[in-house]
């Protein structure tokens, strides 16, 4: 029987590489999305507002992957910070709380943050025991990887991925900063 992975954030580029790779070496890959238009028998709805997660995507699940979020490459205005918090944290809560009502112990829960975790002004090389930085985005991170930690209380092995900006040319900050790079102005990350 192959194993079931979830995984949220249907929409991005990141989902949709590693579940095609997954697929790729037989397991069954099943998607949350809060975009109704988007339903299959392989992605399923979810609601973080209304604490709503299809059960049948979470049936039979061994790892759960979770790459939802609203892009930070968005301005961040006092209205957008909620969002990419709320998309990222109450996601992570809605998933832990909902395995735990459906009795479901997945063998893995694979959490992203990012870089931002050791804060903006930090250089050089970092180790996962390095400390936090102080700003919103590196609170933004901290805050994630908490309510990831959540999982361990349900003996699942918890891994969390502190990723760097995604350069792919079809990744949205890439295609909103094209221009400059096309004038030679291009920014640094």
């Amino acid at each position: 029987m192959k194993e079931k992975v979830l995984i949220t954030g249907a929409s991005g580029r990141i989902a949709q590489k590693v579940g095609n790779l997954l697929s790729e070496n037989g397991y069954e890959v099943v998607y949350l999305t809060t975009n109704k238009q988007f339903l299959s028998n392989t992605i399923f709805y979810w609601d973080v507002e209304k604490e709503y997660i299809n059960p049948d995507a979470l049936y039979n699940v061994q790892h759960i992957i979770h790459l939802a979020g609203l892009s930070i490459a968005k301005r961040w205005s006092k209205k957008n910070k909620k969002i990419m918090f709320d998309s990222r944290i109450k996601t992570c809560k809605l998933i832990f709380e909902t395995c735990c009502k459906l009795n479901i112990k997945p063998k893995t829960f694979l959490s992203t943050s990012a870089m931002g975790y050791y804060g903006f002004n930090n250089t050089g090389e970092k180790i996962e025991t390095d400390v936090s930085g102080t700003d919103w985005l590196a609170k933004l991170c901290v805050a994630w990887e908490k309510e990831a930690d959540n999982f361990t209380l349900i003996n699942t092995r918890v891994i969390k991925l502190r990723l760097a900006v995604v350069l792919d040319k079809k990744n949205e900050i890439i295609k909103k900063t094209f221009l400059s790079y096309q004038l030679g102005f291009g920014v640094v990350f």
